[in-house]
């Protein structure tokens, strides 16, 4: 089961899949012949009346969750097809808050038959949540399109280990203790990064800087002071300078 956004909302593409599940988003704009005529999918939903099926979470909040359906040809007005175009399933999600404020409206598109409309509308709020928790790690300075992961359980590992470290390092980061604030100010040097005057320390840097810490602490594990003075003597005479 392939669940994608809005770079998915392509009929063409979506044609190709043939019998590979997959649920994406479209845009409002995007436009399927419904009842033999060809709409876009704002107009579609109008023709939908949702149910309210539950309370769900959503950004940390909780909301109403309103979901109804129903079947449109994955044809857009501007293409010419030589034969019929795949049915598939148009869910419209709906979820508000206690005063009837939307709080999201997604038009959804799912190949999947034998679940219930409100399972769909369900994993989409699922990949809602995991892109934003995605986005936090990434402000920490977590990129994961380059731990270049191969399985599922490998990205789950790292992504607990990352977790924790985001976490830790928010803990510091909030902290306004002296001895808090010097161990930043160390670790934002050992980071190696530049940061603006009006904002000496940030996360990211403060995570850069731990990696930085315990690798150091690994050395001053592993190595006698004699040791480590050696090395230093050693790259001198390659580097042509005091080390």
């Amino acid at each position: 089961m392939h669940v994608v956004d809005r770079e998915a909302d392509s009929a063409k593409d979506l044609r190709r899949l043939g019998s590979v599940h997959w649920l994406t988003r479209t845009k409002k704009g995007s436009t399927f012949r419904h009842e033999g005529q060809f709409k876009t999918a704002e107009i579609i939903s109008r023709t939908i009346s949702p149910d309210l099926k539950g309370v769900i979470s959503l950004r940390g909040k909780e909301g109403y969750l309103f979901v109804g359906e129903t079947t449109v040809e994955l044809h857009r007005k501007s293409e010419k097809l030589a034969s019929a175009a795949p049915t598939c399933r148009f869910v419209m999600s709906l979820v508000t808050d206690d005063e009837g404020k939307e709080l999201a409206r997604w038009y959804l598109l799912s190949n999947v038959l034998d679940v219930d409309a409100t399972e769909i509308a369900t994993w989409y709020c699922h990949r809602w949540n995991i892109e934003s928790w995605f986005k936090l790690l990434k402000s920490d300075g977590h990129q994961l399109e380059k731990w270049q992961q191969t399985t599922a359980e490998s990205i789950l590992k790292r992504l607990i280990t990352a977790s924790v470290a985001t976490t830790l390092i928010f803990k510091l980061y909030s902290d306004s203790s002296d001895e808090a604030n010097e161990f930043k100010g160390f670790l934002v040097k050992l980071s190696g990064r530049l940061t603006k005057r009006t904002k000496p320390v940030t996360q990211p840097s403060l995570l850069a800087g731990l990696w930085v810490f315990l690798q150091m602490c690994e050395v001053l594990d592993t190595y006698t002071m004699d040791e480590i003075n050696a090395m230093r003597q050693i790259a001198s005479s390659f580097f042509a300078q005091s080390v």
